[in-house]
């Protein structure tokens, strides 16, 4: 997967920032996976040696407000963009070659930005409230919606592998949160320290978290 990823970079578009760049190495194909925040479930967060300069440009986005991290997979990227004013989340599926939307915006409701993940042609989401969705990757259909309960905010983004979704939140103390992927029904939680700003990094046997 290091080397589907390799092909082609996204430039993170941070918080606070309102473009969305694409580039990668002249020449290159345009088509890799990254599936979660940091690029895979172990987050990573590199490339090997197939990505050198010299980068050109393929396209550029701009939004109104903040953006999350891009996930790509499928021949699309998938982004989350927040308001202005905080109130307000929205899902974009771009085409990977473009830039186009493909779909959306979806509402995702809530504040801030909501994280996403990426897992076998489905997308998920997880807005400030804790409010976790599903949509089918190619079309944005709705698959499910669930409600984290426990907790009130939700800053960690999600990751999704092996048929689960990871992701946690905080408010009181904190929850570690495993939710299946085939319908959004809770299969276990676990206390924690805190919920805040720590993406799950997940392993064929184990799940990572810090706060």
């Amino acid at each position: 997967m290091r080397t589907a990823r390799a092909a082609r970079i996204l430039a993170v578009a941070a918080a606070l920032t309102t473009v969305l760049t694409s580039t990668h190495p002249a020449g290159a194909s345009t088509t890799a996976t990254a599936v979660a925040y940091q690029g895979s479930t172990t987050h990573e967060g590199g490339s090997d040696d197939s990505v050198r300069a010299p980068l050109q440009r393929g396209w550029n986005r701009s939004f109104s407000g903040q953006l999350s991290y891009p996930v790509a997979a499928d021949g699309l990227v998938f982004v989350t963009s927040g308001a202005s004013s905080s109130v307000g989340t929205w899902l974009w599926a771009l085409d990977e070659s473009s830039g186009a939307t493909v779909w959306g915006p979806v509402d995702l409701g809530g504040a801030y930005i909501a994280g996403l993940a990426y897992d076998d042609g489905t997308v998920f989401t997880v807005n400030y409230y804790g409010v976790l969705r599903a949509f089918t990757a190619g079309t944005g259909a709705a698959r499910w919606t669930t409600q984290l309960p426990g907790q009130w905010s939700f800053t960690s983004p999600p990751t999704a592998a092996g048929g689960m979704i990871y992701t946690s939140g905080a408010g009181s103390g904190g929850t570690l949160y495993g939710v299946s992927q085939a319908d959004g029904s809770i299969t276990w939680k676990a206390s924690v320290a805190n919920g805040d700003h720590s993406s799950p990094a997940v392993t064929d046997t184990t799940v990572y978290v810090s706060y």
